[in-house]
């Protein structure tokens, strides 16, 4: 696609249908399946009843911007693949999924929070690059934007997977530097103090290996993939090797 999405002429509604019928039926899937495609650390925070209507919600504004996709539209594909995966949500049980008793996995696909995350960041960033473009030309749709999807969603997915592969061996590097010790003292600080120093530990970290990653030949190759961006928009950032990833967290 070369052209931008305009107001008023059905694709943007059945854009909007799509993508609201494929995170319903992630939220199905994750209801349906909550060991292995939810973040454990996530599951006893989660509202359920309150996620159950934010589903049906969803699933109303999938058929609603279908509708709105086809009666705007000169072509009917968008709304009628909006229409299929909102259909096959409800078939699978839509909100009204029961969550029955289930054993923790060893490990899961954090599908939840890869739905969490394109939720909010489609909402924050989507409207600004629709009605406040810094290259109108550029359209959302550009021939990357399915790669920087996949970059997105395996970095979301993967992300228990990443963690548990750091911090196995930060634990073994740094059990024996008497870092409970500093824990000790730091925990006895006011929070704000708190919350300044580790982001500015942080972000020093993050520098620092930023700068290693540019200034390092052999990082550089890895770090190369995150720069072989040509259309920058909010998911392009995703863009990342996995060693990349790992380093920097």
């Amino acid at each position: 696609m070369s052209e931008r999405l305009r107001i008023g002429e059905g694709q943007v509604s059945g854009y909007l249908s799509i993508s609201l019928g494929l995170i319903s039926l992630g939220g199905v899937i994750c209801f349906h399946f909550p060991e292995y495609f939810t973040t454990a650390e996530f599951r006893s925070l989660y509202p359920t009843e309150m996620l159950r209507w934010l589903l049906l919600l969803c699933l109303i504004l999938a058929f609603g911007f279908a509708l709105l996709s086809f009666l705007l539209g000169t072509s009917s594909k968008l709304a009628f693949t909006g229409v299929m995966i909102t259909a096959l949500a409800v078939v699978l049980g839509g909100h009204t999924v029961e969550i029955d008793e289930f054993e923790q996995s060893l490990y899961s696909i954090s599908l939840d929070w890869l739905l969490i995350d394109i939720v909010v960041l489609s909402a924050i960033f989507v409207p600004i690059e629709l009605f406040l473009p810094k290259r109108e030309s550029q359209t959302k749709f550009h021939e990357e934007w399915r790669t920087d999807l996949v970059y997105f969603a395996i970095s979301h997915l993967l992300v228990q997977l990443t963690a548990v592969i750091i911090k196995t061996p930060a634990e073994f590097i740094f059990r024996d530097w008497g870092l409970n010790d500093v824990q000790s003292v730091v925990s006895g600080w006011p929070f704000l103090i708190q919350v300044f120093v580790a982001i500015l530990v942080a972000d020093l970290c993050q520098y620092t290996i930023h700068r290693a990653f540019h200034r390092l030949p052999y990082l550089w190759r890895v770090h190369s993939v995150h720069h072989s961006i040509w259309a920058v928009d909010w998911i392009a950032g995703s863009r990342l090797h996995l060693v990349d990833i790992l380093i920097t967290r």
